[in-house]
Parts: structure tokens; sequence; C-alpha cells
């Protein structure tokens, strides 16, 4: 059962919203919707929606008081097109029209949708519900009417209370496995910022975060594509797959392995455990994984030694 410890200090999500503020131009996104995706099943490994909710409430209020300080504008409406803005940066295709009652209908759409079955986006609620909060000076609740996850084309906010659902986290697990062996061989998208990543990890530097559950998924994902029991090119497949799921900055690869380096945001140390039981349920156990520092201290890297027995299965 997720538990809820203290959050991270104010001082490190006023950090991550400089970050998100300070650059005139976006980035281009570099990290995939698998990465992201893997991210907030770690955080629901820790914590639950409704927490989620209020750590992105908290973003969305300090980005409005960040971005427009000491500016004000006379009409909430007014701030909108600045909030999306923010959701393009991150990496979503951003679009917002005003109902016929005024409330802002807000739509996120991303170059592909990962089937789950549940509404995953509380976390985003927040950011928008905070933001728009602060800028109308009064509560505005909004809540995700339509999910990309759950059968939908694109994720719609609307006004209102979301209703209560209860996910079980083996379920959800599984159709993340079944979406990486679907889509595998496909294209990586790498639409989204690694600052989005980061902002997701946020609420969970401080919680207990259940790293058996990251294991756990690395099995779903390894019984998926079966490589352990066939003679296909299993070393090729676990770099696929650890690419795909990893908001890695850099990556150096080797007949035998692989290192991956984190920019300083994304090198928080239950992110990190987390891939690295990943990466163990993925192989079997048979592969060594490895954390350090960088010479600064301010990014961790990941390094992976696939060992002579999945070397073998690769030569056959």
């Amino acid at each position: 059962m997720p538990q809820f410890y203290p959050d991270a200090p104010e001082s490190y999500y006023h950090a991550l919203v400089k970050t998100l503020s300070s650059e005139v131009q976006p980035r281009e996104g570099s990290v995939s919707a698998e990465s992201i995706m893997f991210s907030k099943l770690l955080a629901l490994s820790a914590i639950r929606d409704e927490e989620q909710y209020k750590a992105g409430f908290r973003i969305g209020k300090l980005y409005y008081a960040k971005a427009y300080k000491p500016a004000k504008y006379k009409w909430y409406e007014d701030a909108i097109p600045i909030l999306m803005s923010l959701l393009q940066h991150l990496g979503y295709k951003a679009t917002y029209r005003m109902s016929s009652l005024g409330n802002p209908i807000i739509t996120l759409k991303q170059s592909h949708s990962i089937y789950l079955g549940y509404d995953m986006h509380s976390f985003e609620s927040g950011i928008i519900s905070g933001f728009l909060s602060r800028a109308k000076n009064s509560y505005v609740r909004m809540y995700e009417r339509e999910c990309s996850c759950n059968g939908y084309e694109e994720c719609v906010f609307g006004p209102g209370v979301q209703s209560r659902q209860t996910m079980d986290s083996a379920i959800l697990l599984k159709r993340f496995a079944l979406h990486l062996q679907g889509s595998h061989l496909k294209a990586v998208h790498n639409d989204f910022s690694p600052a989005y990543n980061a902002v997701i990890l946020a609420p969970i530097k401080h919680a207990k975060v259940q790293y058996s559950s990251m294991y756990l998924l690395g099995e779903y994902v390894q019984n998926e594509f079966g490589f352990l029991n066939t003679n296909t090119l299993p070393v090729r497949m676990i770099m696929e797959i650890i690419k795909k799921v990893s908001a890695y900055e850099s990556l150096e690869s080797s007949e035998g392995s692989v290192s991956m380096v984190f920019d300083p945001l994304n090198s928080d140390s239950s992110y990190i455990e987390s891939l690295s039981q990943f990466i163990k349920g993925l192989t079997g156990n048979i592969a060594t994984v490895s954390q350090g520092l960088s010479d600064s201290g301010l990014n961790y890297t990941l390094t992976i030694d696939f060992g002579a027995k999945l070397l073998k299965l690769k030569n056959k």
C-alpha cells in the first residue's frame, strides 16, 4: 500500500519551476512516452492519486507566480496561453477552448498512446488546477474526463472532481509490459522534456518507493518477450527496452555492457535504484547493474554488464 512521506522541500520545487520558466525556447524533447510512464508507475508505487494531484497543484501555483511576477491579468483567462506554453514545453500538443459556461477545456495529445485501462494524469490535473487557481485567485478544480491511457485518443481536462478509481498495480504493470512488447520494433518518439520526468519524480523524494514493483515490471516484460528461452538477440532487445524506459542524458554501449549518464535533475537515487531493479527483473538477475556518481557529483551513472550467459545467447 502506498505511503505518503514528507514532500520534497520548497526549495527543490522552486528550482524545478525556475528551470521550466527560465528557458526562452523550450528544449527539444529527448525523453520517450514510455520513460515518462515508467516514472509515473514508480510514483504510483509510492503515493496515491490524490497526493500526486496535490504535488502537481503546488507546481502549477509556483509556475504562475514565477512566470507572472509582478505582472497581473485582469481576467484569469488571459493567462491560459502561458499554461499552454508550459504544457507544450513538457512535450504535449496542448490546446484549449472556453465552454459555453466560460470554463476552460484543455486537451493534451502525444505522438502515441499507452493503453493501461485507467486515467493516469492526476498529476497533470493538479498542475492545471494550481495554475488556474492562482490566476483566478480562487480554487479551480480540474479533472481528467478523458484519458489516452484509457481508450481515448487524447487527454481532456475540465472543471469538476475526479471520481475515485481503484488501480490494480499488477494489471498496470502487465499492460505496460504488453505495450513495450508490442512496440519494441517501432520508432521511439522522444517527445518529452527531461525536466518533465524530473517534475514527476519530485513528489517521491521522501516517499517509500516500492522497488519490488519495478523488479516485477522487469519480470513481466521479460515474460512478454521470452528472450531468455529463445535463440533471439536478447542483448540488443534489452538495450532497446532500457533506452525506451529511461530518461538518460547520454549513453555509451559496447559488446557486453552499456553505461548511461543522467542529467542533474534526473539524478535521483530512488529513480536510479528503480531502474536498477527493473533491469535485474528484465534480465533474470543475469546482468550486473552498478550505480555511481560523476566526478562533479551531480550526475548519476548506471552501468549494465550483460554477462557471458546473455552474450552466449546473443551469438547463437
